[in-house]
């Protein structure tokens, strides 16, 4: 992995972005219902983790689908960084 992937993990949003994706994929849309965070905002993040290669974006139709890629690796990385901050 390279440092991006941990860089666009290390922001709060983002993160909290990927946890609501690995739930059931979703259009920047209904993922602005779990923020106080302007469209353009929550666009910006996405973007992010998509340069990252944590997420893809799919048209279908108007909507753009976000979807997580590789969800079992980025799975057990949000599950290892749970543990880590229950540690803390």
């Amino acid at each position: 992995m390279s440092l991006k992937v941990f860089r666009a993990l290390a922001n709060e949003t983002r993160y909290k972005i990927i946890k609501i994706l690995l739930e059931n994929d979703s259009c920047l849309g209904n993922l602005s219902r779990f923020f106080n965070k302007d469209f353009s905002v929550l666009y910006r993040h996405v973007k992010e983790l998509e340069e990252a290669g944590l997420v893809e974006v799919k048209k279908v139709g108007r909507l753009s689908i976000i979807c997580i890629k590789n969800k079992d690796i980025i799975r057990k990385l949000v599950d290892l960084a749970s543990q880590i901050e229950k540690q803390d």
